[in-house]
């Protein structure tokens, strides 16, 4: 290497055309996969409440989707949202209690209204009494929900059938 010119000692440290794909390949790669990773968090972390136009508060996202979606029968345990009570409103909307999974969980009666669930409450905090004729076994519901339902519904709350039912026609009463 002692007769070695500088033209040749630069080729050496001059990176293979080989060596340039793979490093373009692999940071290619790790931007494609930073991306994917952000899209994913931030859809699971957007906020699943929103304001409308006209100032109601409307669930989105995962909350909308699981208010649709959703049957309580069929639910389990660490579902990101507890749907409780479902029922048809004296408005002629179809209502639905929720909860929220953490530690002290959001819990709220949201009603479709057109094509959205407009959240009509949401609390946070202990569970209410057992007071409500409408309480299940085990329901953490409070009281002050509760209350709301007891003051709208129009008739029984939903059995699994009836939910079934609802959800086929889109939570839209047959009369409409």
């Amino acid at each position: 290497a002692k007769g070695a010119t500088a033209l040749d000692r630069n080729a050496a440290r001059t990176p293979r055309p080989r060596r340039l794909w793979r490093m373009a390949w692999a940071m290619a790669a790790s931007v494609i996969a930073g991306v994917g990773l952000g899209f994913f968090i931030w859809g699971r972390t957007a906020l699943p409440l929103v304001r409308s136009a006209d100032g109601a508060l409307i669930a989105r996202g995962w909350l909308a989707a699981a208010l649709s979606d959703q049957l309580a029968g069929e639910q389990s345990r660490s579902s990101a949202v507890q749907i409780g009570l479902s029922f048809l409103a004296k408005s002629g909307d179809y209502c639905r209690t929720f909860a929220l999974q953490s530690k002290a969980p959001p819990s709220g009666l949201a009603c479709r209204h057109g094509s959205q669930w407009q959240i009509r409450a949401l609390t946070e905090g202990p569970e209410g009494s057992d007071a409500s004729e409408y309480r299940t076994a085990g329901s953490t519901t409070p009281a002050v929900i509760l209350e709301l339902v007891e003051g709208q519904i129009s008739g029984a709350p939903l059995d699994g059938e009836g939910e079934r039912v609802a959800r086929q026609r889109g939570w839209k009463p047959a009369d409409r």
